[in-house]
């Protein structure tokens, strides 16, 4: 990778990778600092390595590429653990 295109398309590849589900069970870690709001933070599958997830992120930012969706709602909606909608682990907002 070596632009803010590619970065930003390897995030949501990674993204979307680790955070399948075919059922809310399978949901469960919380990826810190992925966004402004405790329970806006994104969510994957509990048996997630997000490891390459985190190491995208990291490169962007020492690349200075400012494009990745890292920023939301400041707000801690309430919400009873993690549903899966759509095939993508989310919280269970009430």
């Amino acid at each position: 990778m070596s632009t803010c295109e590619e970065f930003l398309q390897a995030f949501n590849a990674e993204l979307s990778h680790i955070g399948y589900c075919t059922d809310a069970a399978q949901c469960g870690l919380v990826l810190k600092r992925t966004s402004c709001g405790c329970t806006r933070d994104r969510v994957a599958r509990s048996d997630a390595d997000a490891a390459k997830f985190y190491d995208i992120i990291a490169k962007a930012k020492a690349k200075g590429c400012n494009n990745l969706p890292l920023n939301s709602i400041c707000d801690c909606p309430a919400a009873d653990g993690f549903a899966c909608v759509d095939q993508r682990c989310s919280w269970n907002y009430q």
